[in-house]
């Protein structure tokens, strides 16, 4: 059905949900480690891992990011992918940087994180609480930045990619209506471009470790 081919859309270009980490292990032949909080993601990560040819290359767990187990961060990585983490994090982000990521990482390892940060004052980005189900500030790239900095990262670069993004929601969302009026129930809970260009920002973040 047309509610269906949304909903597929939907899971395969906004929550790739494995595709990432599936698309790189192909591109390159490398060994990865997966991890989302909630376990049927990660089985549905394994499934389309085993469908693409790279299953026997890794593995995802089903964890938190703030209580990684030891067959996660035991390991020493030569890359580090961060996908809408700290958006996500309403405690003290230095507690995820150091626990976490820092215990995820060799000298030489290459950190990229993707997230959201706001552009405006918090009472100017209330129409968050509504979209992404927040109850508490999202931070600035420059909160993010000290907090990295704290941490014993070093930022090589930073890119805005805001202007990436917007088109596929709005893609998105044309497709899934063109198909069919009732499947605009998938994408209803989406920002509009406007919103996200107006208050937030998708910030790429290239990161090494502090010498």
């Amino acid at each position: 059905s047309t509610a269906e081919y949304g909903k597929q859309w939907y899971q395969r270009r906004v929550r790739g949900r494995g595709m990432y980490t599936i698309r790189i292990a192909k591109l390159t032949g490398c060994k990865y480690v997966g991890v989302d909080l909630n376990a049927g993601y990660v089985e549905e990560c394994k499934k389309r891992a085993e469908e693409h040819g790279v299953g026997d290359q890794g593995t995802f767990y089903a964890a938190s990011i703030l209580d990684m187990g030891d067959e996660i961060v035991g390991n020493r990585y030569t890359h580090v992918l961060v996908l809408g983490v700290m958006f996500y994090i309403h405690g003290n982000l230095d507690t995820y940087l150091n626990r976490s990521l820092q215990a995820c990482c060799r000298e030489d390892t290459k950190i990229y994180i993707w997230d959201f940060t706001r552009k405006v004052d918090w009472d100017l980005c209330v129409k968050a609480q509504r979209h992404f189900k927040l109850t508490y500030p999202i931070r600035t790239k420059e909160e993010v930045c000290a907090a990295l900095s704290r941490a014993g990262f070093e930022l090589v670069r930073l890119e805005d990619f805001t202007e990436c993004i917007i088109p596929s929601y709005l893609i998105l969302k044309r497709e899934c209506t063109k198909r069919d009026p009732e499947a605009k129930v998938l994408t209803s809970h989406l920002p509009g471009d406007d919103f996200i260009a107006g208050n937030l920002a998708y910030m790429v973040y290239y990161l090494k470790k502090k010498e």
